[in-house]
């Protein structure tokens, strides 16, 4: 029997989040971003762009090599 994979996620991004925005939503708004892309950027489904590391990185006052890891 197969045993699943454990799943990525990025725990720094997501509890940064939620200690500056109190949720996805809100920070999606204020990185006009849509909360689609921030729900897979947190769940390692997609990677950010050099633009988004340095918003990111901006709006939550953390280095990008912080938030991004995996």
């Amino acid at each position: 029997m197969k045993t699943k994979p454990s799943k990525q996620i990025r725990k720094i991004l997501r509890l940064k989040i939620v200690e500056y925005f109190d949720n996805q939503g809100r920070f999606a708004l204020a990185a006009e971003i849509d909360e689609a892309i921030v729900s897979k950027l947190i769940n390692c489904y997609r990677d950010p762009t050099k633009d988004q590391t340095k918003l990111f990185s901006k709006l939550l006052k953390t280095p990008a090599d912080v938030l991004f890891a995996k």
